[in-house]
């Protein structure tokens, strides 16, 4: 088992003084906020509702200067397979 983590901190990158996994290299923020603003149509007030949070918190998410939590991608995502 050792083995196994010893791999997950080799293939990890150091970035000012932390660990990363490199995910962060496939977060698209603009595609966020176009997928968003297609969905609903005033996606600012939508994510604020969503996420619990300002509406300029909510603004972050949607221009990408903040990743958008998991319950909010959850919810463009029940949104789009709702729709047909």
């Amino acid at each position: 088992m050792s083995e196994s983590c010893g791999a997950i901190e080799r293939s990890s990158t150091k970035i000012d003084g932390s660990f990363s996994s490199g995910a962060e290299e496939n977060f698209r923020p603009w595609l966020f906020g176009a997928i968003a603003k297609i969905v609903w149509d005033k996606a600012d007030a939508a994510i604020a509702d969503i996420a619990d949070v300002s509406d300029r918190a909510a603004r972050d998410y949607l221009n990408g200067k903040v990743a958008a939590p998991a319950v909010v991608i959850a919810a463009i995502v029940v949104e789009i397979t709702r729709r047909k």
